[in-house]
């Protein structure tokens, strides 16, 4: 089903993605397609502490969030945000995309007034929406994607 989702976010300017129960290796397939890059990634997530995490050593992904009916919800404080910064963290990608993943991109998408504006850099002016301030909502260095 993840391919299906970067599939129509690649297609449509105005599709995001919401990484907050993605791997590692779901960024970085995320942020190498030009259709998507780091523009287009929220984290964040409705997922609550009741999903827990499987473990499996050795094997990729190494941890992911599952709920498995038959074993009922935990029965201890599951810790997911914990688990998802790691995974952003261990990108060890550039500090202006992980400021658009990490809060740039979601005050964009809902139109938050951001009194820092200056932390996110520019995104492709294809994307909707745009910043509203006509100073933010040019080009970027990095061009069109």
């Amino acid at each position: 089903m993840v391919e299906e989702c970067f599939l129509v976010a690649a297609a449509n300017d105005n599709v995001y993605l919401e990484t907050g129960y993605y791997w590692t290796d779901l960024y970085w397939k995320a942020l190498r397609d030009p259709n998507i890059g780091p523009e287009k990634l929220v984290f964040g997530t409705d997922w609550g502490a009741s999903i827990p995490f499987h473990t499996q050593y050795g094997q990729t992904p190494q941890a992911y969030p599952v709920q498995i009916r038959s074993q009922g919800l935990p029965q201890h404080q599951v810790d997911p945000w914990g688990w998802a910064l790691r995974q952003v963290g261990a990108l060890n990608t550039g500090q202006d995309d992980l400021n658009l993943i990490l809060g740039g991109n979601a005050a964009r998408l809902f139109k938050m007034h951001v009194p820092h504006s200056r932390l996110f850099r520019p995104v492709s002016p294809r994307l909707v929406p745009q910043w509203d301030n006509p100073k933010n909502a040019t080009n970027g260095p990095r061009g069109q994607i």
